[in-house]
């Protein structure tokens, strides 16, 4: 059963990777951030667009390994229309995920 998830998982990041979703930069938005890990020089540029309090429009554009332009896809992917409460509590849950270990299924 393990390798099955192993294989879908490759398969789900691979197919990020080859088509990224909302890659490219919007000129003209109000809300840029970049997040660049030192360790390996992955670098991501997010935009944004906020209208009626949800996620209008993102993108993302970068450079970096499959992981890092396949999460960044993924990430783009999820927040698209989101609430903005919403979309803060997705970046809370990754975050706390990431730096602290914490279960992916915990309420934050």
């Amino acid at each position: 059963m393990a390798e099955l998830f192993d294989d879908l998982y490759r398969e789900l990041i691979l197919d990020h990777y080859r088509r990224p979703r909302n890659h490219g930069e919007l000129p003209d938005a109000p809300i840029r951030v970049e997040g660049v890990n030192p360790v390996c020089g992955d670098e991501i540029h997010l935009d944004l667009k906020v209208a009626d309090g949800a996620i209008a429009d993102i993108g993302f554009w970068g450079h970096g390994c499959s992981i890092s332009q396949s999460s960044a896809s993924m990430l783009t992917d999820r927040l698209k229309g989101c609430p903005v409460e919403e979309a803060e509590r997705v970046m809370q849950k990754v975050r706390a995920m990431l730096m602290e270990g914490a279960d992916p299924d915990a309420e934050i």
